[in-house]
């Protein structure tokens, strides 16, 4: 008798700790959704100016996604995506040195005021406004 209700209790004690451990992924996997919707927002609220070289505008739109990923995981607190996302930091700077050597001096003032207003989103995201 005593051996049936010590195997039962490991069992509920087992079972229960499982669902608490779902129930923490679940809760941890909607703040990351949130998160994104929000930086989605943010993002987008500073739309990709269009340069006069089709190439320059894919760069911006592509540079675009990689901050909404960095507000994203930072909203979200997701270290692991941080840490990846900031190993590619060095590769955009690469990037961004070749395109500004393409770029006119409008096409500078546009991309200066754009890169402006994303590190701010960003900052503000790291911030938690």
């Amino acid at each position: 008798m005593k051996k049936s209700i010590f195997i039962l209790g490991a069992f509920l004690a087992l079972t229960l700790s499982s669902c608490k451990k779902e129930e923490t992924k679940t809760t941890e996997a909607a703040a990351t959704e949130k998160a994104a919707e929000k930086a989605t927002d943010v993002v987008e609220s500073s739309d990709v100016p269009k340069f006069s070289d089709p190439e320059i505008t894919k760069f911006a739109e592509e540079y675009n996604t990689y901050v909404k990923d960095m507000i994203a995981a930072s909203k979200a607190q997701d270290a692991k995506k941080i840490q990846e996302l900031s190993a590619k930091a060095q590769e955009w700077a690469t990037k961004s040195q070749t395109a500004l050597a393409k770029m006119t001096a409008e096409d500078q003032k546009l991309w200066t005021d754009y890169y402006t207003k994303l590190a701010q989103d960003m900052t503000n995201a790291a911030s938690g406004k």
